[in-house]
């Protein structure tokens, strides 16, 4: 298609170019002359358009190089405005004036047009996206990992583009163009057809054939198989392509976090049918025809879903890319599912399982664990009650307003406030070693102790959220310093620890899977727990029971496991091909290691773990 296109521009290049040299001799050739036949400005009007057109054959060249929509159209558009104005000048200096501004008139409306309307048209589009809860390149097949685009997917009752894939009566009214995104960014729709052709892959995979899509012998048996297919095994496939998709919805059904039209179109007893067990989340995305969408799901948890199940930019959960898989250590959805339901099995899979609700429990629990941290993790004074009590502690000279969330047990609020009113030496050297952080000048010897460091500090609130484990004393002081005027300090405290220091407005709570784990590493290296672990796990080509190790606390350790964990998921989906690492250290004791993972000598994972 682009090479018709550049046929074309360079024609129009050709022929602008005649164009502009018959006016540079019309130029030459009338400056001179006292009694020209035609007037000299229609002649520089025809020069100054050619010199127009050819600029706009050019523009046309880079729009096709850059692979934007109507490139040569869209320039035709423009040159047609260009003519309008030119003659406009010529019927001017013609002295033909009614004609001039008739012609002018119209050149600017059809200007006008061309450049606000693809900007009105986006607007319109990014609505009706919007209002049909279709996600990005809706319809069409992926081939990372969705229905095949040369007819290998199910063909019955399913119609997309390549005969796969839900469109009756739910999604796919949107037809996006592909990779272009939608503002503001946000989650759209997840659909079993993106992932049918990965899903139908590992499927005859687990069965003993192997097919690799790049062979094109190998791809014609590929089709011919699925072709060959009963409708059962189709559904099946389908099934297993929607399991990712089935088990947050099972969660969204079980924390009540579906849209009013949603749970009206479900009814009642469906949906308590879900909560109880009876029914599996399975059987209702396939009455929906495995499509998740936007509008399916409560407004309060849009943020959410576009931040851990969608980010926005790679797309929808089954249509991610090596390259753009994982840019940071952000948890995402397909992570997390991989960890609590596929990790345990000896053949490395990700969508053939069965649905189990041992699984489901497991996953629901990080599913909690990220809803709090990304949407109520952090710290929002207007949300907390205030309790009638005002707070002392041996270090500080100001008394402190208690604060708690709502839902939180009044014999945990009490025994947080007797917590920080007995508040430790232990924990008050940590709060001191957090605070001098935010000192800039270098304090004497005989100031470095902890209560002369604390007396730079004066605590305003003490913040008690709802726990996690009633066990643990938790929760957060805010209050502001000299050192840090501007923007206040807050301290996040686990028991006797301070596990993160902040300003003000960025402080966090302590139930946060970080926060959990700064408190873990402290108390694994104060009480000497700490293990040796292979560098490189066995599942990903580690030398199992021989080999080096390296010594961490048991904290690092689970973290690192469940890092390996994120890698084993990118390389069952083929997002990685190789595991590296580096260890620093501080002295002789390792303190971090750095974890990647990469897909073509391009890297696609990236973390690091303090290790004590």
């Amino acid at each position: 298609m682009n090479v018709f296109r550049y046929i074309i521009l360079v024609c129009c290049a050709a022929l602008d170019l005649g164009l502009l040299l018959f006016g540079i001799v019309g130029l030459f050739t009338f400056v001179g002359d006292p009694h020209p036949g035609v007037p000299v400005a229609m002649v520089v009007s025809w020069t100054l358009g050619a010199v127009a057109l050819f600029g706009l054959t050019i523009w046309s060249f880079f729009r096709t190089a850059k692979g934007k929509k109507l490139p040569v159209l869209y320039g035709v558009f423009w040159k047609t405005v260009t003519v309008m104005l030119v003659l406009s000048a010529t019927w001017f200096s013609l002295e033909i004036p009614e004609a001039g501004w008739i012609m002018l008139v119209l050149a600017a409306g059809l200007g006008a047009l061309l450049y606000f309307f693809p900007k009105f048209s986006g607007d319109l589009q990014a609505r009706s996206y919007a209002k049909a809860g279709a996600g990005p390149q809706g319809g069409a097949g992926s081939q990372a990992g969705g229905g095949s685009q040369a007819g290998a997917g199910p063909q019955a009752g399913r119609g997309s583009q390549a005969g796969a894939g839900p469109q009756a009566g739910r999604g796919s009214q949107a037809k996006q163009q592909a990779g272009k995104a939608v503002e503001p960014p946000a989650f759209r729709a997840d659909k079993a057809e993106w992932a049918w052709e990965d899903a139908a892959l590992e499927y005859f995979r687990l069965r003993g054939t192997l097919y690799d899509l790049n062979d094109s012998g190998q791809k014609k048996e590929f089709q011919d198989r699925i072709s060959a297919m009963q409708d059962s095994e189709t559904d099946k496939i389908y099934d297993y392509a929607g399991m990712p998709i089935s088990y947050f919805l099972g969660w969204l059904i079980d924390r009540d976090l579906l849209s009013d039209e949603f749970r009206n179109l479900l009814g009642p007893e469906l949906l308590q049918a879900v909560k109880d067990g009876t029914q599996s989340p399975v059987e209702v995305l396939r009455d929906l025809d495995y499509v998740l969408a936007r509008d399916d799901i409560d407004p309060k948890a849009h943020r959410f879903m576009y931040l851990y199940y969608d980010d926005g930019e790679t797309g929808s959960l089954n249509k991610r890319s090596a390259h753009s898989a994982f840019k940071h250590s952000t948890h995402k959805y397909f992570f997390d599912y991989y960890r609590a339901v596929c990790s345990r099995f000896d053949v490395p899979r990700y969508y053939c399982v069965d649905f189990n609700r041992d699984s489901f429990h497991k996953l629901s629990q990080i599913l909690d664990q990220r809803y709090l941290e990304l949407i109520g993790g952090g710290i929002d004074e207007k949300e907390l009650r205030q309790d009638k009590r005002r707070l002392s502690a041996r270090y500080f000279d100001t008394e402190a307003v208690l604060l708690y969330e709502s839902g939180t047990p009044s014999g945990y609020v009490q025994m947080c406030a007797d917590a920080y009113e007995n508040m430790g030496g232990k924990l008050g050297m940590a709060l001191a070693q957090e605070l001098q952080e935010f000192c800039t000048e270098d304090l004497p010897d005989e100031d470095v102790v902890t209560e002369k460091i604390l007396s730079h500090f004066h605590p305003h609130r003490v913040a008690v959220m709802k726990p996690v484990s009633e066990e643990l004393p938790a929760y957060v002081i805010l209050g502001e310093s000299e050192w840090e005027e501007e923007h206040g300090v807050a301290f996040t405290v686990i028991g006797d620890y301070a596990v993160y220091s902040s300003y003000y407005a960025d402080a966090e709570s302590p139930w946060s899977e970080d926060r959990m784990f700064e408190y873990r590493l402290q108390r694994d290296a104060e009480q000497g727990n700490f293990c040796q672990v292979a560098p490189v796990p066995a599942q990903l080509g580690g030398d199992g029971a021989g080999g080096s190790r390296i010594r961490m606390t048991a904290a690092a350790a689970q973290r690192k496991e469940e890092i390996d964990d994120m890698i084993e998921a990118l390389f069952v989906l083929k997002m990685a091909d190789k595991y590296d690492y580096k260890v620093t250290y501080s002295g002789n004791e390792p303190s971090y290691i750095y974890i990647s993972a990469t897909k073509d000598e391009m890297r696609t994972f990236a973390d690091s773990i303090r290790l004590k």
